[in-house]
């Protein structure tokens, strides 16, 4: 009878205080959960495509969301990335950067130029100093979603000391 109480006791106790954490380590988390469902589906190469805010959010939110995962998704290793800067240029190229639209043509175009499987991609919503980010794994030749994950994470890129940003947006 008190040993479940007691662990009711201790979890009340630690979760407003594990609640930071999870935010911290957002990025990291999504990249497990989508690296492992990568590796599961046979995936051994993938793009990270920018965010799409889903608020009203400025879309070069969207391009440093993309950037953190990219980041997480070469250090868990599972999955071997594209270079950004590539695949920037092809996105611009093609205005998805401005409209978040990608259709199966585009898709199975960025899988050929690139030679990757699938990309990861989603949407995003400011919550003040955090974000909650949601995103997708997406085979290029199909379009079938293989996974999606959901995490809350902090918006550290956003008016950080040092980086000169007047309006809280990066400067490029």
């Amino acid at each position: 009878m008190k040993t479940p109480m007691l662990a009711a006791g201790l979890f009340l106790t630690l979760t407003p205080a594990a609640a930071p954490l999870c935010a911290a380590n957002g990025f990291k988390a999504m990249a497990k959960e989508l690296s492992r469902a990568a590796k599961s589906a046979g995936i051994e190469r993938v793009a990270v495509l920018p965010f799409v805010p889903a608020d009203g959010s400025s879309a070069k939110d969207g391009w440093n969301i993309s950037e953190k995962l990219m980041t997480q998704v070469v250090r868990v290793g599972k999955v071997q990335a594209i270079e950004r800067f590539l695949l920037r240029n092809l996105m611009e190229e093609h205005h998805l950067a401005q409209t978040g639209m990608i259709n199966p043509a585009t898709l199975k175009k960025i899988g050929r130029v690139f030679s990757v499987e699938a990309v990861v991609t989603g949407s995003f919503v400011s919550l003040g100093r955090e974000a909650v980010v949601n995103a997708r794994l997406i085979n290029v030749e199909t379009g079938v979603i293989i996974a999606a994950a959901e995490r809350q994470v902090d918006r550290d890129w956003f008016d950080a000391p040092g980086s000169g940003l007047a309006d809280g947006r990066p400067a490029w």
